[in-house]
């Protein structure tokens, strides 16, 4: 298809030699925007995908252009979960942070309806910045979203001290 995403996992003092590299693709655009190591060693990956998505043997049919993806890979590089969420236009996920408790953030941006779980928000412009609390289960625990009548944008996402930042544009 399209633009395709992968991870790869290389040491820090040897980055000539690969130690495994996953790929996921459909026949349109998919990207990464976003990893993080769990305590765990678990990998989580954010990103957008579009069609139908497919990671190892997961996979997942967009709801609308875009949608967004959560995947996570153990630490020998194999696919473990996915999750997607989204509504009927074109949705990224621009950035993720573990937090306590198994849970993590995401954040990103859409245009028209987005939905997570069984959380749902409507834009109040063009296009609106989401937040989204997920526990370790893959349940929507709260969702937010923030913007006004134009175009506006959440960009990253930060977590210190049990504080949450994130930046954007409107």
């Amino acid at each position: 298809g399209g633009a395709d995403g992968f991870v790869l996992q290389v040491k820090t003092n040897d980055i000539d030699t690969v130690e495994w590299m996953q790929t996921f693709g459909g026949i349109n655009d998919e990207k990464v925007s976003s990893i993080q190591v769990l305590d765990t060693g678990q990998l989580i990956l954010g990103g957008t995908y579009s069609s139908t998505g497919f990671f190892g043997t997961n996979s997942s049919q967009s709801l609308g252009m875009n949608d967004c993806f959560v995947a996570f890979l153990n630490n020998d590089g194999n696919w473990q979960e996915l999750l997607s969420f989204g509504g009927g236009g074109n949705d990224e996920l621009t950035a993720l942070v573990p937090l306590s408790n198994d849970n993590f953030m995401v954040v990103g941006n859409f245009f028209g309806s987005f939905q997570c779980g069984n959380k749902k928000v409507s834009s109040n412009g063009k296009s609106d910045g989401f937040v989204a609390l997920i526990n370790g289960a893959g349940s929507c625990i709260s969702l937010k979203s923030y913007g006004g009548v134009g175009s506006d944008s959440i960009n990253s996402l930060s977590h210190i001290d049990g504080q949450i930042y994130f930046t954007g544009t409107f």
